[in-house]
């Protein structure tokens, strides 16, 4: 139910276009399902309605995030595993909405448990375990100081140089690759949440 306003939301935020079975497999492959958050604002308290799985209407789809699954280079195995890299295809949330933590939370509800899951701070969650994250990587338009700075506040490191070209409907048209080390040392007290130092 969620999707069309998904695709209008973004098709306004982000600069490429995205064909339908991008959309549809956000919901039809069960890989990419598992890697995708959708955020919903509510202005009406959202206990006040228990037994109703029907949406009021008032419902408003804010913003989202889809990722996917690549090998990390070179095959990488770690204990065992191949170990794999959670690529960002699409982070966004509508400009009234930014500034409270909403896409952070969406990023973290992905790589770490919740406490209410696991009886330590914070841990990596099961989706991390399941499929061996080691790193989260995206492009960022090299332009876009904001996103820059959104990424490095929560602990990724912006790599060196410019993919040229990335963004073929902007002026300039590079993207910067950030990165981000997911921490498994669970001895250390736990992983944090991004954006929460």
């Amino acid at each position: 139910a969620h999707i069309p306003s998904l695709t209008r939301i973004t098709g306004l935020l982000l600069p490429i276009r995205y064909p339908n079975s991008f959309y549809t497999n956000t919901i039809t492959d069960p890989v990419v399902a598992s890697l995708s958050r959708v955020a919903i604002y509510h202005d009406h308290p959202v206990a006040a309605a228990p037994n109703s799985s029907a949406s009021s209407g008032s419902d408003k789809v804010i913003g989202g995030i889809r990722c996917r699954l690549e090998r990390q280079e070179l095959d990488r195995e770690v204990e065992g595993r191949v170990a794999t890299n959670l690529y960002i295809q699409t982070l966004h949330l509508l400009s009234p909405y930014r500034g409270h933590g909403v896409a952070a939370s969406l990023l973290n509800s992905l790589l770490f448990a919740t406490p209410r899951d696991t009886k330590a701070k914070s841990r990596v969650s099961e989706i991390v375990k399941h499929y061996n994250i080691r790193t989260v990587t995206a492009h960022v338009h090299e332009a876009n100081e904001d996103g820059l700075r959104w990424y490095v506040a929560r602990g990724f490191k912006v790599q060196e140089g410019v993919v040229e070209g990335y963004y073929r409907r902007l002026q300039p048209s590079g993207a910067k690759i950030v990165r981000f080390d997911v921490p498994w040392d669970e001895d250390a007290g736990g992983a944090s949440p991004l954006g929460e130092k």
